[in-house]
């Protein structure tokens, strides 16, 4: 087998390398623009979606600080609350007793006066039955 080296070889590469160059112009290039920026755009998004990430990371632990001394404060007040009924209720408690001690001393005196009355009428009774009966006994 014998290969003839003649001129349509080189018409051959003359036109494969024009083809070559006018599907550069025309297509490899425009063609790999448009892939180099949806890279640059696709790398900006990422980049963009990973900044809103580490915002929501910021603002979740923002948000769960912020829920932490929500959460203290709530406990702090209900304390505060507790103490403040039970400081009240100790003090009611305290009045209503003293109410009672006063109510008592004055039924307590009532009663000793009431008793004293009528110790004295007993007495006086025990008096006149004591001289009724010396008399009808002396005579």
């Amino acid at each position: 087998m014998v290969i003839n080296l003649n001129s349509t070889i080189f018409i051959q590469m003359i036109g494969f390398l024009s083809l070559l160059f006018i599907l550069n112009i025309i297509l490899y290039k425009p063609v790999l623009g448009i892939i180099r920026k949806r890279k640059e755009t696709l790398d900006s998004l990422i980049a963009k979606a990973n900044e809103l990430k580490s915002k929501a990371v910021e603002n979740k632990n923002i948000y769960s600080s912020r829920l932490e001394e929500s959460e203290i404060k709530a406990k702090e007040e209900y304390n505060n609350i507790i103490t403040s009924a039970m400081k009240e209720k100790e003090e009611s408690i305290k009045e209503e007793m003293d109410k009672a001690k006063e109510a008592i001393e004055s039924e307590k005196k009532k009663v000793l006066e009431t008793l004293n009355a009528e110790y004295k009428q007993v007495e006086h009774y025990s008096e006149d039955i004591s001289s009724k009966i010396y008399e009808r006994l002396v005579g």
